[in-house]
């Protein structure tokens, strides 16, 4: 198994210092094997803050009726071995992109303004993944292509890796069709005349095409080869991986972003900044995401964010699927969005960006949430059907001052929601001005009421205040020009 290049491939890595190793004295940029564990699909990993690297436990059992499970291959073994001990050397690289990714992020969620764009951000930290993987790739094929070759020193470099028992090669190599014994190269790499691949910026972009952008198999075409890494399991429990590298990347560098704005939790203009992605551009999906199993940390309310990949942009939200701690059902999978069902004019609703009132809404979810986490409590449906009831007294708080008889709704309707506060006998506010302003404007709802009032039917009531309010306003409109046209002129006669 161990021929000259990966032997020695191990013993550099073994007695290479990592340089940018903050440990005392600095270690190795290999010191130690491990398993990888029964949870995650994966041919290896690379541990680097151990720097251990991490094997699967049948990729190193045969075949046998004690081990039925045993899949060693010697040649797909030396293939990844080499890929992690290439990790291992990427590791410094790796880890400054990482570095300048949480920077960047940290930066982005501390803006004040409207929208908070983390496309680029997660672009070039996918990016680095993509050179990552890609070198590891290149060294893996150089390993087995010598380990091929000192079994058959005569045979063609990439004629040879034909008949090698894997299928890692194919990301390089294709058989001729005129003749199934030769091999084809791809034609965006360029080997050396003995088959080998130097790592050159063209061949390592060749293989991020090649391997690093291979589909899941859930989105993969006729012709593709598909590719599955991570951690969801089917209904029976069983793994069965759907993540492709980009989303295998992008579960982790979503996280980051979502707990960045949580530590910010930035204001402008009343609510929190929308967060926007090209999910499309990047080729990221929430299924796999959510699929893979994304940690929204100590809030685990869904989190809403724009893809503007669509036109206008889609709202969507990142669930808490690491676990089922939120929902059983939810634990490595991907929650489907629930739409909102429409109010009976078919008209849109509030959770709609295009709706007037989203903002406000938004405004009102965000103080709600203030107050689940002071006691501990993730944002959920309950919290949402307070948010929309809230909503909708803002428009209209009639029922709460009965003795009032019908005053207008335009002028006593708020504009936005600065502050959403729980009272102390069970009610909970919103107010638009200062706390400490005697003329702030404020509604109130029930809380116990408010948690038992289906989000329709307070989207019923938004709607029928707002229509009422418009019609406020437009007789308004025609009195003010009735006025006008029977009031004498105030500049004397004309000529």
């Amino acid at each position: 198994l161990f021929r000259p290049s990966l032997a020695d491939e191990i013993k550099k890595a073994a007695t290479t210092i990592d340089a940018s190793d903050t440990s005392n004295p600095r270690r190795a940029q290999l010191e130690g094997f491990g398993f990888v564990g029964p949870g995650v699909a994966a041919g290896g990993t690379y541990d680097c803050s151990r720097k251990i690297m991490n094997l699967p436990p049948i990729g190193l059992q045969s075949l046998s009726q004690s081990t039925p499970g045993g899949s060693f291959n010697a040649q797909d073994l030396t293939f990844v071995l080499e890929h992690e001990i290439q990790h291992s050397f990427n590791h410094a690289t790796k880890t400054q992109a990482t570095s300048s990714f949480l920077a960047d992020i940290d930066r982005q969620s501390k803006i004040r303004g409207p929208v908070h764009d983390y496309t680029d951000e997660l672009r070039a930290y996918i990016q680095a993944g993509r050179e990552d993987e890609a070198k590891a790739e290149i060294a893996g094929w150089n390993a087995l292509l010598s380990r091929e070759k000192q079994l058959n020193p005569g045979a063609n470099g990439l004629d040879i890796m034909l008949g090698a028992r894997t299928t890692r090669q194919l990301d390089f190599i294709s058989i001729d069709p005129s003749n199934p014994a030769a091999a084809i190269a791809k034609p965006n790499l360029t080997f050396n005349h003995d088959g080998s691949l130097a790592q050159t910026p063209s061949n390592i972009a060749a293989m991020g095409q090649n391997y690093f952008d291979r589909p899941s198999p859930l989105y993969a075409q006729p012709g593709q080869r598909p590719l599955g890494l991570g951690e969801h399991r089917n209904q029976a429990g069983q793994l069965q991986p759907t993540a492709d590298y980009t989303n295998y990347y992008g579960t982790w560098a979503v996280e980051q972003i979502l707990q960045a704005e949580d530590r910010a939790n930035v204001m402008y203009q009343g609510a929190r900044p929308q967060v926007t992605i090209d999910m499309a551009a990047l080729g990221l999906k929430e299924r796999l995401i959510e699929n893979e199993g994304l940690d929204r940390g100590v809030n685990k309310s869904p989190f809403p964010y724009q893809d503007t990949s669509t036109m206008p942009p889609t709202l969507h939200h990142f669930d808490h699927t690491q676990d089922g701690s939120v929902n059983p059902t939810h634990d490595h999978t991907y929650v489907p969005v629930v739409p909102t069902a429409p109010a009976a004019t078919g008209s849109l609703g509030p959770d709609d960006p295009a709706h007037p009132d989203h903002r406000m809404l938004e405004q009102i979810r965000s103080g709600v949430r203030k107050i689940d986490e002071s006691v501990g409590k993730p944002y959920d449906e309950m919290s949402e059907r307070v948010s929309r009831s809230l909503l909708a007294v803002c428009k209209d708080n009639r029922e709460a001052y009965p003795a009032a008889g019908s005053g207008s709704l335009a002028d006593n309707a708020l504009s936005r929601v600065d502050h959403v506060v729980m009272g102390k006998t069970g009610n909970v506010f919103a107010v638009e001005g200062r706390l400490d302003d005697p003329a702030h404007k404020r509604v109130h709802v029930e809380i116990d009421q408010a948690i038992r009032t289906p989000v329709e039917q307070s989207d019923q009531k938004l709607l029928a205040a707002n229509q009422a309010i418009a019609q406020e306003r437009a007789l308004a409109q025609q009195q003010e020009l009735a006025r006008g046209m029977n009031e004498p002129s105030q500049g004397g006669p004309s000529r």
